[in-house]
């Protein structure tokens, strides 16, 4: 069903023609259609050789769904845990420019400020 889904083009029921259609020679507009695809080629190169030579050919389904618990990491939680730190790191640099923005700066430059604020008003007396 999956499969019949995402490779079924849209077509426009006015005029009859096809209005979006996947390209299917460009393996980067496929996206989860070419991994599926890539799956069935391998189950239908398997299945011949675990029923003609042995059992053991069971044994190279193996790396199916460890890849597809890579590529779940890859594509979602590795992003999510990115942005996670990206903001933690983004609220620190916040807070360092507001506690520079409120006068928390080098005790020298706050003397400095102090003594030319007292000259200012000794000079004006």
């Amino acid at each position: 069903f999956f499969l019949t889904a995402v490779g079924k083009p849209t077509i426009n029921r006015d005029s009859g023609e096809i209005v979006e259609c996947i390209d299917m020679t460009n393996p980067q507009s496929l996206g989860v259609y070419s991994y599926a695809q890539d799956i069935l080629w391998f189950c239908w190169a398997l299945q011949p050789l675990q029923v003609l030579f042995s059992n053991h050919f069971m044994l190279l389904y193996v790396p199916l769904p460890l890849f597809a618990i890579y590529k779940v990491y890859a594509t979602f939680i590795s992003p999510l845990l990115s942005a996670r730190s990206n903001m933690a790191g983004m609220q620190q640099e916040q807070m360092m420019q507001q506690q520079q923005q409120q006068g928390a700066k080098d005790p020298r430059a706050r003397l400095a400020q102090r003594r030319e604020q007292t000259r200012g008003s000794t000079g004006r007396k």
